[in-house]
């Protein structure tokens, strides 16, 4: 295993990276499982718009958890298998965790944390993302009766798809990974072991059983026992 230009002896190695990225990336071509044409067949999950938010203001109306429907349900659904643009009428998470935590925002200010699930693959410029993300706080500011949301702003940062894939190696940029397809389910997602590279194995949301939080546990627990 190479690492840092410096190879070092290994028995086994488990990659917890996209698996995308670990096979096209990482390994050599005659060392890959899955060919090129086995990953532009893949149906990739959603990625998100995630808003980290600083508010000069309390809002006593705003619960811990807030979750606002987008108005057409079929249309916002479709939106998120597209990569052409934002969706025009997103379903949308509010986090306050200022509610139940003081400590995490200044005296008197709420921290809030927005999720906007979004489309993979999807390409836009930066100014494109920010008209997106003013018009999401236009929307939670209205429908969630928080009232001079947007000028009581005291910090804002944008995470979103062309970050994922930066930060995380993420295939085109999904917060997710490889969907829940029929296709794509249980044992029919890629194996948590190389078939062609002895001693290398995967774990994660990309290998069996699947995405979440649950599933990816159960990944590593399906690798603890294959190892032992």
């Amino acid at each position: 295993m190479a690492v840092h230009g410096k190879t070092l002896p290994a028995d086994l190695v488990i990659s917890n990276a996209d698996r995308h990225f670990s096979e096209t990336v990482l390994l050599q071509p005659h060392e890959r499982d899955h060919t090129p044409r086995y990953w532009r067949s893949r149906t990739v999950a959603p990625s998100a718009l995630l808003m980290y938010l600083g508010v000069g203001r309390r809002y006593p109306n705003l619960a811990h958890h807030n979750l606002l429907l987008g108005g057409n349900w079929r249309q916002n659904f479709a939106e998120l298998y597209k990569h052409d643009s934002f969706p025009a009428s997103p379903s949308l998470y509010v986090c306050a965790p200022s509610k139940t935590d003081a400590s995490v925002a200044p005296k008197g200010c709420e921290n809030l944390f927005v999720l906007v699930p979004v489309s993979a693959g999807l390409r836009y410029s930066p100014a494109e993302l920010t008209a997106f993300a003013r018009r999401v706080l236009s929307t939670v500011e209205t429908e969630l009766h928080l009232p001079g949301l947007q000028k009581q702003l005291r910090y804002q940062e944008l995470f979103c798809v062309d970050d994922f894939a930066r930060r995380f190696n993420s295939f085109q940029g999904s917060g997710l990974g490889l969907a829940h397809t029929l296709r794509q389910t249980a044992l029919l997602r890629p194996r948590n072991f190389s078939k062609k590279v002895r001693g290398l194995y995967y774990v994660g949301a990309d290998t069996q059983p699947g995405i979440g939080l649950p599933m990816a546990l159960i990944s590593a627990e399906l690798l603890a026992k294959r190892l032992t």
